[in-house]
Parts: structure tokens; C-alpha cells; sequence
């Protein structure tokens, strides 16, 4: 229980890094005098150091085991929040984002894999909660210390501080890390020594995992960039009441993931995601037809909430689905495939947009919640199947 507690700790300081560059970009562009789209270039960084590190982490589990890949997946962020702290013009932060990059893509494909081979659908869901309030703890703290002489540094020393306290609790639970390494199916990385990404993907299936997470991941994500967007466009809300809207995903998707955890044990992780699917294409067929902004706020907040079980409950199915020999390779592959989809896809939905409509918002959630729900469905008949062959 202790270091389960741990975990969740670590997972609030994957969220708090993650949620800091949108909310201190707009004194950081002033302070480096550079254009407010400069931010891309940065969270694209992010992402791609996110994707690299996810697809080499099993590697570096293999080596030195998870409690201490989490370290240095902890580490990474705390060189990267350092730089920040210290960087004297623009192309510095630049080069941070590296570390942070390859810091968070350890740390998800890391804690992702453990948690799903030794603890249950339950603490999945809140893992993933816990990212969440790490997510929303972030701009408080830039909030509160931009008004200081400290500025928005303030929030980068503090989140820094935390994860070095955070290294410092993983390096002393490290006995607990290997004694639950040592049990169940915590010898799979002696069965991967051969292992390779090239293999990961060329396992039966493949297409359907990576599906599912490019899918999911940029529906989810084209919510939080363009949300205020369409709230703004095609609901004629004012910025300031859109922007309530999408706080009110966010918060949906916190309370979901913890809600989700409560359920998943009753009810499985296919039928949860079932469940959602459904109930949030009903959600979007009201966005569609109603036209009042308090009805469209309510609809923001219940869309998180209902999706926000799929994601833990796709990571926690995987082992069910594939051989164990490439789990951990699958799993980087998973947490990579989701950061191609947020990377690509909406920047693509806003050239969509502004040709079309941003009315299309809803539908397109649909569609990819859909393709979701195929790509589940298949991979769980295959798994069945499977498992007949064996009995």
C-alpha cells in the first residue's frame, strides 16, 4: 500500500510539468520577447521526446528494473524544470524540453506498465486520476506566484522541489519496487531480452493498439485545444464563459478517472469502455442539437467524466490481450502512439475548422470514439479466442 501511495504521488508530479508551459507561456513570451506561437515549438518538443523516451523504455527497465527507471524518469523532469528556472533567453527552454520530454515518457510507459501487471483496473483509473490533479495544480501554482517577485519561476522552483522529494522517496522505497517486481508477472523483462520495438509491433494486433490510443488520445486532445473554440464559434459564447467550459472537461475527466477507479473492478474494463462510448456519442448528439451555453457547459463536464475511464482502461487491458514477453514493449508503443495522435491530429482538426465549421467538433468525437470502441472490440475477440486455443 505504501508504495502504491508512492505511485500516486509520482503521477501527480508527471501532471504537474505537464500543465505548466500553457500557463506560464504568457509571461515567459514577454519576458523572451518572442510571438505567443513560439509555445509549439516547445510542447511539440515535449511530445516528441515524450515518444522517443516511451519506445525505449522497456530497455531501460530490463536493465535496472522500475524503481530505479523511475528515477530517472524523475530525474529528466527535474533537469528540464532546472533549466527552465535558469534559462536566460528562449533557446535555452528549447533544450529543456528535452529531458522533460524524455522525464514524462519514462515515467508514463514506467508506472503505465507496472501498474497494469500488478495492481488493479481500479488503480489505473486512479493513476491516472492522480495525473489529473497534478494537471490542475500546475497553473495554480504559476497563478499564484506570478503576482510575486519570484514570477512564474516561482512555480518551477516548487515543482522542481517536488520531484526531487519524489527521488528521494522512490531511491528509499527501492526494496518494495523489486519485491513487487519479484512476484507475479514482474519477471517479464528477463523473458524480453531480445525483445525489440520492431517485434512489439510486429505482434498480431498491432494496428488496433496503436489505433486505439492515436484515437482516443486525439479526440481528447482536440477537445482541450479547440473546446473554447467551438464554444466561442458555434455556440456564440463570450471567451471568459468558454474557457469555464473547458475547465469544466478537465475537472470532468479528474472526478472520471477516481469515479472510473470505484467501478472498473464491477463492471470490466471492455464494458466501461463500452459504456462510455455510448453514453458520450448520446452527449454529442445533444451538443449538436441545443444551442444553450448552460447546456453546452453541462454537456463539457459530463463528456469528461464519461470518457475518462477509456484511457486507464485500455492500458490496464493490454496484458489480457498479448503475450507477456511483449508487454512492456507494447506498452511504450501504446503511450507513443498517443502522443503521435495529440502531436498530429489537432493542428489538423483546426485547418479542418477553418475551412468547414467548428459545429464538426462534436461529430468527429464521435467518429474517433467509435473507431475506439472497433479497435477494442477486435483485439478483446482475438484475446477470447485465444484464450479458447489454450484451454
Amino acid at each position: 500500500m505504501i508504495l502504491l501511495i508512492l505511485i500516486y504521488f509520482v503521477f501527480v508530479g508527471v501532471g504537474l510539468p505537464d500543465s505548466l508551459l500553457g500557463s506560464a507561456w504568457p509571461f515567459m513570451a514577454g519576458e523572451y520577447q518572442v510571438g505567443v506561437d513560439s509555445a509549439g515549438i516547445l510542447s511539440m518538443t515535449i511530445s516528441i521526446g515524450i515518444i522517443i523516451a516511451s519506445l525505449s523504455a522497456c530497455h531501460l527497465i530490463r536493465k535496472v528494473g522500475f524503481g530505479k527507471a523511475a528515477v530517472c524518469g524523475l530525474g529528466f523532469l527535474l533537469i528540464g524544470l532546472a533549466g527552465y528556472v535558469i534559462s536566460p533567453a528562449f533557446g535555452w527552454t528549447f533544450f529543456c524540453c528535452v529531458p522533460l520530454g524524455f522525464g514524462s515518457g519514462l515515467l508514463q510507459t514506467i508506472l503505465n506498465d507496472f501498474v497494469a501487471e500488478h495492481y488493479s483496473a481500479r488503480h489505473m483509473n486512479w493513476l491516472h486520476g492522480s495525473w489529473g490533479i497534478g494537471a490542475v495544480a500546475g497553473p495554480l501554482l504559476v497563478s499564484a506566484f506570478g503576482q510575486t517577485a519570484a514570477g512564474w519561476r516561482g512555480g518551477y522552483i516548487t515543482v522542481a522541489l517536488a520531484e526531487a522529494v519524489l527521488i528521494a522517496a522512490v531511491l528509499f522505497t527501492l526494496p518494495l519496487w523489486k519485491k513487487v517486481q519479484g512476484t507475479g508477472n514482474g519477471k517479464i523483462a528477463e523473458k524480453s531480452e531480445k525483445a525489440s520495438v520492431r517485434r512489439s509491433v510486429s505482434v498480431r494486433g498491432k494496428a488496433f493498439v496503436v489505433g486505439q490510443f492515436f484515437m482516443y488520445c486525439s479526440m481528447e486532445n482536440a477537445m482541450m485545444l479547440w473546446g473554447a473554440s467551438y464554444l466561442i464559434g458555434a455556440k456564440g459564447m463570450e471567451a471568459s464563459s468558454a474557457a469555464r467550459g473547458v475547465s469544466m472537461f478537465f475537472l470532468g475527466i479528474t472526478a472520471g478517472r477516481f469515479l472510473g477507479g470505484m467501478l472498473a473492478g464491477k463492471i470490466g474494463n471492455v464494458t466501461m469502455i463500452f459504456g462510455s462510448v455510448m453514453t458520450a456519442a448520446m452527449l454529442d448528439l445533444v451538443l449538436l442539437f441545443t444551442n444553450g451555453a448552460g447546456i453546452a457547459m453541462a454537456v463539457f463536464l459530463l463528456l469528461g467524466l464519461i470518457t475518462a475511464p477509456i484511457y486507464p482502461a485500455m492500458l490496464h487491458q493490454t496484458p489480457s490481450f498479448f503475450p507477456q514477453e511483449n508487454l512492456q514493449l507494447l506498452m511504450g508503443v501504446q503511450v507513443a502512439s498517443a502522443y503521435a495522435g495529440i502531436t498530429v491530429m489537432p493542428p489538423l482538426f483546426g485547418k479542418l475548422f477553418t475551412v468547414t465549421s467548428f459545429q464538426l467538433l462534436p461529430v468527429l468525437q464521435m467518429c474517433f470514439l467509435c473507431c475506439v470502441l472497433v479497435c477494442v472490440i477486435v483485439l478483446n475477440q482475438r484475446a477470447a479466442k485465444k484464450r479458447e486455443v489454450l484451454a
